[in-house]
């Protein structure tokens, strides 16, 4: 974990949860946490999803959209993550490393300094934020109806009033859970939006360089600057690829289920009545919509803004009065301009889906028009 320190605060949170809760894998292993990592994931992930999946199927097609289905889908979003961060791990803490290398060092050191620590303040706040909208599961053990917090099947062992000691020891399971899973969704989450913000910043400094080529006076120098800054644009369009092939699929099943979550959660806030004993219970909801939103926004406005940087690159090279240079210094140039205006930099979900504002969007019309349909359903029904 030594290695770790010159990242922000939020990444390396995520790496110390990561670590806790046994997703952590490097060459050479102890014995000792191989095991703990069976002891740990087994009963907090794999059954915890099992009881949940067996249990929804209990439920008829209402019940399931009322009470299982938004938080049903968030969990199989955070397990393609968790899968896909555990098989790539090394890859992604060589991503890290690079991404404080001396490779990627700022030329402007104290702009570098504030950018990452708005980016962290961003991702801390949603990771709190997460974390209390996770808590919220607990207000059932404290309403004494005897409710279970998440799920209300586990495994056929009766509990309520008649079973108090079982009521207590499954809602506390399911809170300490559900604590978990939230954690590890939110670090996948944190790690996406990094890792998108770091190409990001590196555009910006391209950018800045390229715009500086025609005040570089000597002739050596300048192509000494020219050919640094295409070999930099050339590693950050690697970062920026191994970024895709790791974490594509992982956000290409978030965006998929997240229009059916948020149609589902919207739709349970709205069937719930406004009393003074439900209002723990619409503030849950309501916290839990407004994360799964920030979810999907994070990726969306950090790979919006690599396609903004990336082709504002071009223009930078424009801008850098070319026509003061000598002949074969403007050939490169045009050179780099076709390529970064015919190949800029995107990040694609899943090789369909470019991570940008428009996809965030088009995700929140998909969820409101299902919304829609199952709210006119919903009033025929009660109508007939």
């Amino acid at each position: 974990m030594e290695s770790t320190k010159p990242l922000i605060t939020s990444v390396r949170v995520t790496l110390w949860i990561y670590r806790c809760f046994g997703i952590w894998r490097e060459n050479n292993q102890r014995s000792w946490y191989r095991t703990y990592r069976w002891i740990f994931t087994v009963p907090f992930l794999y059954l915890y999803l099992l009881s949940m999946v067996i249990g929804a199927f209990k439920k008829n097609s209402e019940q399931l959209w009322k009470d299982d289905l938004f938080i049903l889908l968030t969990e199989f979003a955070m397990l393609v993550k968790t899968v896909s961060t555990y098989h790539n791990f090394e890859e992604i803490v060589k991503l890290f490393n690079i991404s404080v290398s001396k490779y990627f060092s700022p030329m402007h050191e104290r702009k570098q300094r504030s950018i990452l620590q708005n980016l962290n303040q961003i991702l801390m706040s949603y990771f709190i934020i997460s974390l209390l909208t996770a808590f919220t599961t607990s207000i059932h053990i404290f309403q004494g109806n005897y409710k279970l917090p998440t799920f209300s099947w586990f495994f056929g062992i009766p509990y309520g009033p008649d079973h108090p000691l079982n009521y207590y020891l499954i809602a506390y399971y399911q809170v300490f859970g559900m604590i978990v899973h939230c954690m590890l969704n939110v670090a996948g989450d944190i790690q996406i939006a990094y890792m998108l913000a770091t190409v990001g910043i590196q555009l910006e400094q391209l950018e800045r360089s390229f715009t500086g080529l025609s005040r570089i006076v000597f002739r050596d120098n300048r192509q000494r600057e020219f050919c640094r800054c295409i070999t930099h644009y050339q590693r950050v369009r690697r970062f920026a690829k191994q970024v895709e092939r790791i974490y594509s699929a992982p956000v290409f099943v978030q965006f998929c289920v997240s229009g059916i979550t948020m149609c589902a959660t919207a739709f349970r806030l709205s069937t719930i009545s406004i009393t003074p004993d439900n209002q723990p219970l619409i503030i849950a909801t309501a916290m839990y919509l407004c994360s799964m939103m920030v979810e999907i926004y994070l990726p969306c406005y950090y790979g919006n803004e690599i396609i903004l940087k990336g082709q504002r690159l071009t223009n930078s090279l424009y801008s850098c009065e070319w026509y003061r240079l000598d002949r074969k210094f403007r050939r490169y140039i045009l050179l780099l301009m076709t390529l970064t205006n015919g190949k800029s930099i995107t990040v694609r979900a899943g090789c369909f889906f470019r991570c940008n504002l428009q996809l965030f969007t088009t995700t929140l019309n998909s969820a409101y028009s299902l919304f829609a349909v199952l709210q006119h359903t919903l009033n025929y029904k009660d109508n007939s």
